[in-house]
């Protein structure tokens, strides 16, 4: 299976922790400017709102939004203005817990001979609110706090081989330094000298890119 296009460009990212929460509008309740690429190659731009939940993509086009689902789409690219990055996602063919096989999203983070691939999901989280007092202005709470749930940003990372076969990545650094398999010991040492952290983005991406580098050697 070819996954990625020839000459695909590089997707830089920011430094983000896989465990950070945020309070504000998550990326994919944003409308972004961007382009959709669909099978038949034919190339739509506008205003993008991507739902990986649903593996569907809306775009606007000349006042008129149009939905595609992850099987209509090649491809699709979003500038996220509030941290100036440049995202691309292509529809990949996935094997799901079912056993079927299936078109959907995934973000491309690195191209290469191993490619690295993500899936952002929202996650929720259990927490405790210290202020006695309720968010809508109830009574004063003699106990002190209550329990919230709280939506973060969270994402699942995927190798990708030359071969096209795709591995779930684990989220410590045994389970990556495994993952890649080669050249274990020159990696323990580029991550330790780097002060490198798996569960930051561009830090993995650096990791996964160093492999490829020594492979290719």
């Amino acid at each position: 299976m070819k996954v990625f296009i020839t000459g695909l460009l590089l997707v830089s990212c920011c430094c983000l922790s896989t465990a950070q929460r945020r309070q504000f509008q998550f990326p994919s309740e944003m409308w972004h400017e961007g382009s959709v690429t669909l099978t038949d190659g034919n190339r739509l731009e506008g205003s993008v709102k991507y739902d990986l939940t649903r593996d569907a993509v809306q775009i606007v086009v000349e006042e008129k939004t149009l939905t595609y689902s992850a099987n209509q789409i090649r491809e699709f690219r979003i500038l996220q203005e509030d941290i100036q990055l440049r995202r691309v996602f292509f529809s990949i063919p996935f094997v799901t817990e079912t056993g079927y096989r299936r078109p959907k999203l995934f973000e491309v983070l690195l191209d290469g001979r191993t490619s690295l691939v993500a899936r952002e999901f929202i996650g929720l989280s259990t927490r405790t609110i210290d202020n006695p007092y309720y968010r809508w202005g109830s009574r004063f709470n003699p106990i002190g706090g209550r329990s919230t749930q709280v939506r973060f940003l969270d994402y699942n990372f995927y190798l990708v081989s030359s071969k096209g076969s795709m591995e779930l990545l684990g989220s410590t650094k045994k389970d990556v330094l495994n993952a890649l398999k080669n050249n274990q010991g020159e990696l323990k040492r580029f991550i330790k000298s780097n002060k490198l952290k798996v569960d930051v983005v561009e830090d993995l991406i650096a990791i996964v890119r160093y492999s490829n580098d020594l492979q290719a050697r």
